[in-house]
């Protein structure tokens, strides 16, 4: 079984009030037209439930549907 410290971080949660660098980010007018083309859809900022960058090792974790 990993130890703690070897566990990767799958999920940081509460992104936008957890640093200024992911406010700026998910603010930043320039990225939110790649985003919409990559999506298909109209991007938001939400400070609810998905307010989460979700983390995927390569080679070593599960497939993830997008949800």
């Amino acid at each position: 079984m990993p130890q703690e410290e070897d566990t990767p971080v799958r999920r940081l949660r509460q992104v936008y009030d957890r640093d200024i660098v992911f406010k700026e980010w998910m603010e930043d007018k320039n990225i939110r037209p790649a985003l919409e083309q990559i999506l298909d859809d109209k991007v938001t900022i939400t400070l609810a439930h998905h307010n989460s960058i979700m983390t995927k090792m390569p080679y070593v974790s599960t497939q993830t549907r997008w949800h």
